[in-house]
């Protein structure tokens, strides 16, 4: 998956969570101040990410999940990449 592939799960499962949201996330975009995601849409997100695309995320990973991007940095990290190399 490349990175543009992952900011289009990232934004299909925001758009789930969000339904009458905008048509298109910005990677800028603060999940909470400017999405309005709270505690529980904030776990559901992390768990719809782990389940629709097979990762895993760590608990100390949560913190960095501030914005729409860093989901997607995250998302590019985690997957498995050609030859079992992960990316950056």
């Amino acid at each position: 998956m490349n990175r543009e592939q992952a900011c289009a799960e990232v934004s299909a499962i925001l758009h789930e969570l969000l339904p009458g949201s905008g048509p298109v996330f910005q990677a800028q975009q603060h999940l909470q101040r400017d999405l309005g995601i709270d505690s529980i849409r904030f776990v559901q997100l992390v768990l719809a990410l782990e389940d629709r695309l097979t990762i895993a995320i760590d608990d100390a990973d949560l913190f960095r999940l501030r914005s729409v991007g860093d989901c997607v940095d995250l998302v590019m990290e985690r997957l498995p990449h050609v030859g079992g190399e992960r990316g950056v």
